[in-house]
Parts: C-alpha cells; structure tokens; sequence
C-alpha cells in the first residue's frame, strides 16, 4: 500500500536537504541512508563482539539491550527515509 506523504512535509525535507527540486532532495536523502546504511553496520559489529553469557553481566545486558534497541531505530528511520524518498520520486511536490 503507498502512502502519500504530505507536501509539506516534503517541504520540510526539501528545505533541511538543501534542495532547489526533487531529485536533489532525493539525492540528499540517498547520502542520508548511506549513512544509515554505515551506522547499521557498525552497531551489528558492535553485538557481534558482545560477550555472549557473563557471570553478574548486568552492564554487559544493558549495553547489548542499548545497541539492538539503536539497531532498530536506525532500521526505522532507514524505512522512513525510504518512503520519503518515494514520495519525492513520484513528485508528490510537483517540482521534478
């Protein structure tokens, strides 16, 4: 199901990006989920050098609990930002 997003709300985006069009603002958000991209996979080599059991561990749960709750954030707004950008790829604006 697609979902518009409002225009002003791409606006808003458009604005923060520093975008004229859509295709800047698409390329803006583009360098924005590059960095998602990069910050998904640093927090995953993070867990992944968790020690996985620790007698009276308790810091060591709360910091893996801390690192899957930032991975699914970051995963959240990865999906966002792709629906935003769906939204300036079908011009919803109306300024390719």
């Amino acid at each position: 199901m697609r979902t518009k997003t409002g225009s002003t709300e791409l606006d808003a985006w458009a604005t923060a990006l520093g975008a004229h069009n859509d295709n800047e603002a698409i390329a803006g958000i583009q360098r924005l989920q590059s960095r998602l991209d990069s910050a998904t996979d640093d927090l995953r080599a993070c867990l992944s050098q968790m020690p996985e059991s620790a007698r009276r561990a308790k810091l060591t749960d709360e910091v893996r609990s801390w690192l899957a709750t930032g991975l699914q954030n970051v995963e959240e707004s990865a999906h966002f930002l792709g629906r935003l950008k769906a939204g300036f790829e079908r011009h919803e604006r109306g300024e390719s």
